[in-house]
Formats: structure tokens, sequence, C-alpha cells
């Protein structure tokens, strides 16, 4: 869609009464949204509004709301994609859901064959550990992975993706908005190796309400959901029945029966999801062949170091006293990492696996 058109779209949005379906109705008959604003209500009724919306469009007048919506697009960026662009995400032009989507970054074809990563805000270690080990080893396997940029689960998949490959965040929020704040950094990464989009005009704050619709975007963007963690009563929920209804494939991630973030994901093993114990088993659903990719002979101490932080990022302390060895020796083992090129060191001294 032309950038030309984007006030338009910012102008129907803003409209009272204005639903994904009337959407649909309106541009079965218009190309462009600036069409709908130059239109009588003539015109307005073949589509099959009612009167009622059909006089609020044609009575509308744009104000500085929608003004200032476009100075926070162009200033960072923001793109509208319609449900009429050959770009719209393949996997929901045939599903109900948005017309319009808000994107910051790109989205690409090969995004279409993508996996949800879901779970609890309160992950256990071992959710953290899961979500980034899968999140990764599908990316390095050509798997977009989707997710909410969440606290949780979904932040740990996002990082997990993020080091191999790519990885797209559905907010509940305006494209502008960073929600929990302290993800502003995680954001910026997404957008400059994925995506960040939403269904939400700029300037939209996180309303507790939207979350549970704009799950509807993370399954439908989505050839299978992989639950990692999840507690009884959890809004994960909301996504495996957007899910089903969609008729996508439902994983979960077994895990103790004595822990509280693994009730939901043991759950729905029992009623028919297919249990998850390796990236294998999400490729094979996918009927994409598992490929490791190939790492330069370790010492038998560099392998156990690179072990460390494979799946999450340790201070040169905490390596320290993991191996058990003198500084002077984890130094020198690093240096031989680095070299290697299997490892990155991050701001603060702390190390992460290629």
């Amino acid at each position: 869609m032309n950038r030309n058109e984007y006030p338009y779209v910012l102008d129907l949005l803003s409209i009272h009464g204005i639903t994904n379906r009337k959407l649909s109705l309106i541009f079965s008959k218009f190309n462009l949204p600036s069409e709908v604003f130059q239109s009588d209500l003539h015109e307005l009724m073949e589509t099959g509004l009612d009167n009622e919306t059909a006089g609020r469009i044609l009575s509308y007048r744009r104000g500085d709301g929608v003004k200032k919506q476009m100075e926070t697009m162009d200033k960072l960026n923001i793109d509208i994609l319609s449900r009429k662009d050959d770009d719209f995400p393949e996997n929901i032009k045939n599903i109900p859901g948005p017309f319009f989507l808000f994107l910051r970054g790109r989205i690409k074809k090969e995004d279409s064959v993508a996996v949800a990563m879901i779970g609890t805000r309160r992950a256990s270690e071992y959710g953290k550990v899961v979500a980034m080990k899968l999140a990764s080893e599908l990316a390095e396997n050509g798997v977009t992975v989707i997710s909410g940029m969440a606290r949780g689960i979904d932040t740990y998949s996002h990082r997990g993706a993020l080091k191999k490959g790519r990885t797209i965040a559905v907010l509940g929020s305006g494209v502008d908005i960073c929600y929990p704040p302290e993800n502003k950094k995680l954001m910026m990464s997404i957008i400059e190796k994925g995506a960040v989009v939403s269904e939400y005009p700029p300037g939209t704050p996180p309303y507790a309400g939207n979350f549970p619709k704009r799950n509807r975007i993370i399954s439908g963007l989505s050839l299978l959901v992989v639950v990692v963690e999840a507690r009884e009563g959890s809004g994960v929920l909301h996504t495996v029945r957007w899910a089903l209804s969609q008729n996508r494939t439902v994983l979960a991630v077994p895990g103790s029966i004595y822990s509280p973030n693994s009730v939901v994901t043991n759950t729905l093993i029992k009623e028919g999801a297919y249990p998850v114990t390796s990236v294998e088993d999400i490729l094979s659903y996918l009927n994409i062949e598992y490929v490791r990719r190939e790492i330069p002979h370790l010492e038998p101490q560099e392998m156990k170091l690179y072990n460390l932080i494979e799946n999450q990022p340790l201070h040169i302390d905490e390596i320290t006293e993991k191996m058990e060895l003198p500084l002077s020796e984890v130094s020198l083992i690093i240096t031989n990492l680095l070299m290697k090129g299997v490892i990155k060191e991050l701001p603060g001294r702390r190390y992460t696996a290629l």
C-alpha cells in the first residue's frame, strides 16, 4: 500500500463501530482507503454497511489524533499492511483476523514457515532454557519464531531465535510502545532482524483486553503452536483455543508433575497435544529435516564452557564458578573460543554461544 494511503487507514480505524468485518465489506468494493472517503451514501450502502456506519464515514473529519499518529509513523518508519497487499502474511490471509497490520521491521515470504512459542510470564529456569534452546534450533533450521514479547517464555523464545535467525513479535499495543518496558533493547533487535506487528494503531496502550485478541494473530501467523510452560488458568489457553479454531497443531513441552508451571502443558498432552522433547519433534510436523550447525573441534574444557553458555549468556565470574577453574584459565579458554568463532562477548563481560 502506498504510504499516501496511511492517513486514510488511520481515519477509518478512528471511526466508532468500524470492525474488521465491516472493513472486509468496505474493501470488497473499494480498492484504496482514500476511495472510501470520496464515495457517497449509495456507494457505501452497496457494500452492505448499515446506514449508521455509512453516515459516520460521510460526516468524518480528520482530527489532531490521526495527524499525531502519522508523525509517529513517519518518525519510527512504521508501515501498514492490508489484506489486499501481496506482502500481507500468507498464513492469516484465509482466516478471520485483522484487515490491517501495523509493522516495524520486515516480513518476508519465508516467514510463512513459522512456529508460535508461548508460555507463562513467570517462567522457571527450566522453561527459560527450553524456550531459548528450541527457538534457537528452530531459527537455525529456517523456521521463524512467533511470540508476544511478554515477560518470561515469550522473551526467551525471541532471544533464542535472534541468536540464529528470524522472529516476529505480536504486540497488544501500538508498535511504537514497548511493553514490558524492560524489553526495549529486545524489541529493537527484533525490528532489526525480523518484525514487530500489531493490529492496533500507534499510541494504543497495552490494555489488558488487547492481549487475548492479539493471541489469534500469534497462532494465525504460525503453522503450529508450542506451549512451553503455563500455570492453571493461564492466558496461554486463549492462544490454544485460537490455534485449534484455526486448525493449527498444538504441541506442549512436558514438565515435572510437581511444578505449577507444567500443569497446563501436562494436561494438554493428556488431552491429545503432541509432546515436545526436542526440536526434531517440532520439525517433523513441518516436514523439515533437522540440521545441526557444525562447530570446530573443541577441547574438553572448551566444550564444557561452550555447553554452559549455549542457551544462556553468563558473566565471566559465573563461568569461573561453574567451571571450578582459576580466572586465568577460564580467560584463556574464552579467548580460544572467541578465536574459533563459536562464542561472542556481550557488554559487561558476559559471553554466549553463537
